[in-house]
């Protein structure tokens, strides 16, 4: 394989889209906690909770900001399961607000013979494949790995206990024909660059989401300013040092 492979994080890294998300995260999270724990809190509250914890599954975050107001053997798989029907529902009601930043575009139109693109997201795959239709995802990522399932080549592929980290990479090797040192993952969300580290992946990050001061916690391997910084970082001969 000549190619190399470039993984994305798709919300508020290939979409700009994330405020979005945390607000609708917010006013689920917001009515539910009163409805089920009795505790007012406001949408902003449990937005900001909903951006610390980005990149994992929606319901592993819903669980971490309940957590911050209830005794984790109160918090049921019902009432998180109510929780995302809920977020889910104020989401397809935006979902046309959703854009591919600008200079992420660029990226991937300027190199689409040059590597094989892809996508890591805990969203659901059916709500994958609705945006598919309406954001042409497929036209240049030719592999979307989601919860349950998967996109090749705009195709939908089922896939059982099927969610980020382990599965997806592994996934993504097989589909490829790859080796570790062939793929670079390019993500703002901390989940995402915990992921890739944590699988001897070459982490590249973008202050999308969060500060560069935010994201050098993480020790990525590179943090960079944008996806024409991406352009340089690739085509340097530096990259030979941290293969």
């Amino acid at each position: 394989m000549k190619k190399k492979v470039l993984i994305f994080g798709l919300d508020g890294n290939v979409l700009n889209n994330y405020s979005l998300k945390a607000r609708c995260a917010g006013q689920s999270l917001s009515t539910n906690a009163g409805h089920f724990f009795n505790i007012k809190k406001s949408i902003g509250y449990f937005a900001q909770l909903y951006l610390e914890s980005s990149g994992q599954n929606s319901l592993d975050q819903f669980r971490l900001a309940y957590q911050q107001i209830a005794r984790p053997e109160l918090i049921t798989n019902k009432i998180l399961i109510k929780t995302e029907k809920d977020y889910r529902a104020n989401l397809f009601k935006i979902e046309n607000k959703f854009k591919i930043f600008i200079d992420v575009k660029k990226f991937l139109e300027k190199n689409k013979n040059k590597y094989y693109f892809t996508i890591t997201t805990a969203v659901p795959v059916g709500d994958i494949a609705r945006l598919d239709k309406k954001l042409r995802l497929s036209k240049y990522f030719t592999l979307i790995c989601a919860r349950g399932g998967a996109l090749y080549q705009g195709r939908l592929i089922k896939i059982s206990n099927f969610d980020k980290g382990k599965k997806h990479f592994d996934y993504i090797l097989k589909t490829f024909k790859a080796t570790k040192n062939k793929i670079i993952a390019v993500s703002s969300a901390r989940k995402d660059i915990t992921n890739a580290l944590d699988h001897g992946i070459i982490s590249v990050a973008l202050p999308k989401i969060f500060s560069r001061k935010s994201l050098l916690q993480l020790k990525p391997t590179i943090i960079l300013k944008d996806c024409r910084s991406l352009t340089r970082f690739l085509d340097a001969p530096i990259r030979k040092m941290i293969k």
